[in-house]
């Protein structure tokens, strides 16, 4: 009787430490998935939406709109626009009065001929006025919310975006970061780099340098690049 009591209550012991285990193995995973980044590739989405078009969606928008313009006209009109389109594009920073007489012909090139296409041309002309309003003011604001909401889901798009490394060796001053190959949309760059508060946190200070002609010329990435600018950062 004494033997079956202890065999009994050893059986129960041994069921109690096998709850207690499962319990604290379940307690410790969920604190892992707790702490550990959750990517969400809709999200990453939305943030390559607002980033790609930003970079690259500049130049032919305002191609378009010149050519839009002029295309009342005909061939000739339109080729006109391109002409107009073709000096705005190698115009020199801060040369505002060059650009403004520019924007003025396309509009007087939009609204010179009569008819139902006119009001389509004029607003063509307008639109590319603006985006060189774009590129030719001071400058934008800085927006370190919206750089910080980007940052933190764009790795969410890709099945694998990893920052790796000697991380601690990082010489916050004097150094040089390279990123090859970047790709034609520059993600590797873009998202283990720029937009990578990891990054960020062991590089210090970082000046990025980027092509003039794409940082001050393209309307809507320079937009992206002056909300960017921060004390820690700028392009």
């Amino acid at each position: 009787r004494v033997l079956v009591k202890s065999t009994a209550q050893t059986r129960v012991q041994r069921y109690a430490r096998h709850f207690l285990a499962a319990a604290a193995t379940s307690a410790t995973s969920a604190t892992s998935a707790t702490s550990a980044p959750v990517r969400d590739f809709w999200k990453g989405l939305l943030a390559h939406l607002v980033l790609v078009p930003a970079w690259v969606a500049g130049p032919p928008l305002l191609l378009s709109a010149a050519i839009g313009a002029g295309a009342p006209h005909g061939g000739k009109g339109m080729l006109a626009g391109f002409a107009l389109f073709a000096s705005l594009v190698a115009s020199p920073d801060g040369a505002v009065a060059r650009r403004g007489t520019l924007c003025a012909l396309l509009v007087l090139l939009a609204g010179s001929k009569a008819g139902a296409r006119r009001i389509r041309a004029l607003a063509a002309a307008g639109f590319a006025s603006m985006l060189t309003w774009m590129v030719t003011t001071s400058g934008f604001a800085r927006r370190p919310g919206f750089i910080s909401i980007i940052g933190k889901h764009l790795a969410g798009y890709y099945k694998q975006a990893e920052l790796g490394g000697a991380l601690s060796t990082i010489q916050p001053r004097k150094s040089f970061f390279a990123f090859h190959p970047h790709g034609c949309l520059s993600a590797g760059w873009t998202v283990n780099g720029a937009f990578n508060e990891e990054f960020t946190r062991a590089a210090g200070r970082v000046n990025w340098m980027i092509d003039p002609n794409l940082r001050t010329k393209n309307p809507f990435f320079r937009l992206v690049c002056d909300a960017y600018e921060s004390e820690e950062r700028a392009v």
